[in-house]
């Protein structure tokens, strides 16, 4: 049996000991997690040198981090001074040009289409697409309706074409007219730009059918491309879809002999009434509109920024 001096003794020993590994313990778990800072713990243990390693790693790390850091916020700041830069540059340059544009007057239509429009109302109803600002969409087509359907077999006739339906002329497509410019000394910069033809369409419906002749209108004449006839007689859509790509086109115009062609042309000019002064109002029209849509444009992207 143990005296009670050993029984004690005994506990003192085995407290300090749990006491120790306690304290042991702590410091390591400190050490670890980069709190110690100093070569030894509160414990009064010495730190080993790999502790005092992972230490200093661990400030090198924080230290790393704050510089990454305000390196991703320099590179923001200069991203958005660059896009502000850039937004600013581009808005100026539209100003520019809308200043550019209204003080030229080009958006305003001139006297003699004006003119001109008048005398086609009187036999054709004229529906403008709208403008991208009237509308807020914008749409390039023009459509006219001839007010009275035809005599004898009472068809009804429409045109349409798109402002941008344009073909230019071989020299503005071959570049020689900058080797003429250049050959006889540059060209006068008051002389009036030569006239590109319009691709339009002429719609003439009667009896759940319609004859549909592709066009073009170049020098006040009506040039014949081809001619197909399709079921139904709803204009608007035909305006709008065009012909089914599955039925048949129509033949090549070209190809055809020579009289048809004639009395086809014959037909849209006399009978359906698209004569000359419909094909230089087309043309002339084609021009102010895509010049009235471009202004209309330049204010749509301004407004975007």
């Amino acid at each position: 049996m143990l005296s009670r001096t050993s029984t004690a003794l005994c506990g003192r020993f085995v407290g300090r000991r749990t006491s120790a590994q306690s304290l042991s313990s702590i410091a390591s778990h400190r050490s670890v997690s980069c709190v110690a800072s100093t070569s030894h713990g509160p414990s009064g243990l010495a730190t080993s040198p790999d502790i005092r390693k992972m230490r200093t790693t661990c400030m090198q790390s924080g230290r790393m981090t704050t510089v990454i850091t305000h390196h991703a916020q320099s590179s923001n700041i200069n991203k958005q001074r660059y896009f502000s830069t850039v937004q600013t540059e581009l808005s100026d340059i539209l100003t520019r040009e809308l200043a550019e544009e209204k003080s030229n007057g080009s958006s305003a239509m001139p006297d003699d289409l004006a003119e001109l429009k008048t005398q086609i109302e009187e036999s054709w109803r004229i529906v403008d697409g709208g403008s991208m600002a009237a509308s807020g969409g914008g749409s390039g087509v023009v459509k006219l309706f001839k007010k009275e359907p035809l005599e004898g077999n009472g068809a009804k006739v429409a045109i349409a074409f798109h402002c941008q339906d344009t073909i230019p002329s071989e020299e503005e497509e071959g570049g020689s007219l900058f080797d003429s410019m250049t050959a006889e000394g540059g060209a006068d910069d008051d002389e009036e730009e030569d006239a590109v033809a319009v691709r339009f369409t002429v719609m003439i419906s009667r009896a759940g059918k319609t004859m549909v002749y592709t066009c073009l209108s170049e020098d006040a004449v009506t040039n014949v491309e081809r001619v197909a006839v399709v079921d139904g007689d709803d204009i608007e859509d035909l305006i709008a879809n065009g012909i089914d790509q599955k039925i048949y086109q129509g033949p090549e115009f070209s190809e055809l002999a020579e009289d048809l062609q004639q009395s086809l042309c014959e037909y849209i000019d006399e009978v359906a009434g698209v004569d000359t002064d419909v094909a230089s109002f087309i043309v002339m029209y084609a021009d102010y509109k895509e010049q009235t849509e471009y202004v209309d444009w330049l204010s749509k992207v301004k407004g975007m920024l």
